[in-house]
């Protein structure tokens, strides 16, 4: 699937914490482009922000979590920033001020209430390819 066509259409469904959020949009991008779901244990696990910055946190952070995600779908870490690769962005001293992200090939997409929101910020760290 493309990123472009996959976004249009995951861009056009309700956020939802625990279930369509910027953390499991990128399972569900990776399971999409053939990979596993290294996120199918954090399903319906959380409803509130409170709750997830709890697993968050429970995991030493978000860049933990997604590490530990992506480890299960078998994609690695990379220092490439090539179109389809996840990330987590944001800030490196407030961990509340950070999410999951799809590199498009010139921005970061968050997935937030609004649908996918392009964005320059650091990034933290990454993993892929994803999509090839």
């Amino acid at each position: 699937m493309k990123l472009e066509d996959f976004t249009a259409l995951r861009g056009r469904e309700p956020f939802l914490l625990g279930s369509a959020d910027c953390c499991l949009v990128l399972a569900d991008w990776a399971v999409a482009c053939g990979h596993p779901d290294g996120a199918a244990h954090l399903r319906g696990t959380y409803q509130t922000n409170a709750e997830f910055i709890a697993i968050a946190e429970k995991r030493g952070g978000l860049v933990e979590l997604v590490g530990e995600c992506a480890g299960l779908a078998g994609i690695p870490e990379t220092s490439k920033r090539v179109c389809g690769v996840i990330g987590v962005v944001g800030s490196t001293h407030n961990p509340l001020r950070q999410w999951g992200a799809i590199w498009n090939g010139g921005a970061w997409l968050v997935r937030m209430r609004e649908g996918f929101i392009p964005t320059h910020a650091y990034c933290l760290k990454m993993w892929g390819p994803v999509n090839g």
